[in-house]
């Protein structure tokens, strides 16, 4: 019999059938390639030899699956139509990959060709879906759903299939929910709900039952401060009830706007995380005024060296361009007058960028040194800056203390018949300022006078307390002056000192009245004229 061999290809079973318009008698059986090309072909039977699903990538090195990592199927299939990458064989297996955001038949590639027993099949699959399912932590790492595998011999139509019970990742691709309505922000002090300098930024998110609801799934958040000028990624902390809390303090930066808010982070226990934003819309500003000491000045001393009393000082801070010229609006300015006996925050006023404001001295307690002002600005979030000038001006707020019981009269040297003081007699005036007995002054003087009118001297007769010019004591805090009684008018007994006025080396002047001492006077002496003397009794011749 004759055999005549056409070679062809065998056609899939489910595909149309290839029409060859080709006639032959055929006589007998045709022998293609050794075989009988009209003989009814065997089944094939198709098995499943082994299986395996593995974490193959785990970029976020956890125990679960998570979107970005890679999971491995791996199958080995037995059929004995031949190898999978035979001539004729069409092994096709798939994969049901829903558990992981896939697709029900994902279909595995051959890689290696065993003849037909334990070829090997794989799928490496990329979660990419970030919202399928929340799988279940199970002891081992094991997972609760199953994946099913489908391997069939496309020829024969004999499909296979095998559910894979022995998975060792669990799944979790849902992200945890983070909603702004569940996001809060507190802290501020600033005016008008604002956030200044050194407020602390307390951001919480409400990840339990009265919240969002995420529980124990969530592991992680963390907050962006970056908009309130702190880090980007600050850890919270969780309370009992999955409330989590961070925070920040804000320091001096350069921060000055409005409609800032922080973000929260949320990453369960699967690495899935969420980012959202809260909408509050915050006032931030990290910016303190500026005020330098050199647009600090003060004015107003009369006194001899430096501020006495009833000087007014003027307090100036320079805010203009040719200033400290801060770009933020300023709200108030104070000025602290208290090392000039003054008030601790004195209200200034502004003119075109200039703040002034002033203080009259008063009788007080100062006198020394290296004494100034301080400035405080306040902006319109409530950010302050104090600054203090460097004038060192010299205060002298206490006045002389000069009392009438504190003058003496020394009437010891007059030679008049009853003891007054008469024309050429020598008369010493005494006050004694001094701590010792006296008056209590500790300040030294510039200058001592007495009125001395009532005894026929000057109106301010000067005082000295040298040891000289019938000062017994120099420097002894007895200042003294001396008077020759010279004829006049007055003849009277009680008299007293009129007064006397004491300046002090800053120019700080008191006065004190009548002494309480008295002294007999007589400066008049009496009148004889050559009119009015005349001589008698002459008898001679």
């Amino acid at each position: 019999m004759s055999q005549i061999a056409i070679l062809f290809r065998r056609e899939r079973a489910w595909a149309a059938a290839l029409v060859i318009a080709l006639t032959v008698a055929i006589v007998g059986a045709v022998i293609m390639n050794g075989q009988n090309q009209f003989a009814e072909a065997a089944a094939a039977s198709v098995s499943i030899a082994s299986k395996t699903i593995a974490l193959q990538t785990d970029a976020d090195g956890n125990v679960k699956a998570d979107v970005g990592d890679t999971v491995r199927v791996s199958v080995n299939v037995n059929n004995t139509d031949g190898g999978c990458n035979a001539i004729g064989v069409e092994t096709y297996v798939t994969a049901d990959m829903t558990a992981y955001g896939g697709a029900s038949d994902q279909e595995l590639t051959c890689i290696t060709d065993n003849g037909g027993t334990a070829d090997q099949f794989r799928l490496d699959f990329v979660i990419e879906d970030a919202g399928v399912i929340d799988g279940i932590d199970v002891a081992g790492g094991d997972a609760s759903s199953a994946v099913d595998v489908t391997a069939t011999d496309i020829d024969d139509g004999a499909g296979i299939t095998a559910a894979s019970n022995n998975m060792i990742v669990a799944v979790d691709t849902i992200a945890p929910i983070v909603t702004n309505g569940n996001i809060s922000i507190s802290g501020a002090s600033g005016t008008a709900g604002a956030y200044k300098i050194g407020d602390t930024v307390t951001a919480t998110w409400d990840g339990g039952e009265s919240g969002d609801d995420e529980g124990a799934e969530v592991t992680a958040v963390t907050v962006d401060f970056s908009q309130f000028g702190g880090g980007s990624s600050v850890s919270a902390s969780a309370d009992g009830d999955f409330n989590w809390t961070a925070s920040y303090v804000i320091s001096a930066g350069a921060v000055d706007t409005t409609n800032r808010n922080v973000t929260v982070t949320a990453t369960d226990n699967a690495s899935n995380d969420t980012t959202t934003a809260d909408t509050t819309n915050a006032t931030v500003d990290s910016i303190a005024p500026t005020v330098t000491d050199g647009n600090i000045s003060i004015s107003g001393a009369s006194g001899l060296v430096g501020y006495k009393i009833g000087d007014t000082v003027t307090a100036t801070w320079n805010n203009t361009a040719g200033g400290d010229n801060n770009s933020d609006t300023v709200a108030s300015v104070t000025v602290n007058f208290t090392e000039f006996g003054g008030g601790a925050a004195v209200v200034a006023s502004n003119s075109f960028g200039t703040w002034t404001a002033t203080f009259a001295i008063v009788a007080g307690a100062i006198d020394d040194a290296g004494n100034n002002v301080s400035v405080t600005v306040t902006d319109n979030a409530g950010n302050v800056t104090t600054t203090s000038d460097t004038t060192g001006a010299t205060v002298d707020s206490i006045d002389p203390i000069v009392t009438a019981a504190n003058i003496a009269i020394d009437d010891s040297a007059c030679t008049g018949t009853t003891g007054e003081c008469i024309v050429g007699d020598t008369m010493k005036f005494t006050w004694n300022g001094s701590g010792e007995g006296g008056d209590g002054n500790l300040d030294s003087f510039e200058d001592v006078s007495m009125d001395l009118t009532n005894f026929g001297g000057d109106v301010y007769a000067t005082m000295n307390d040298d040891g000289e010019g019938g000062d017994d004591v120099a420097a002894d805090g007895v200042w003294t002056v001396s008077l020759t009684v010279s004829e006049g008018s007055i003849d009277a007994a009680g008299v007293s000192v009129d007064g006397m006025t004491v300046i002090d080396n800053s120019g700080n002047t008191s006065n004190c009245g009548a002494s309480v001492d008295t002294a007999a006077i007589d400066n008049n002496s009496p009148t004889v004229t050559n009119g009015n003397i005349s001589i008698s009794g002459a008898s001679g011749t």
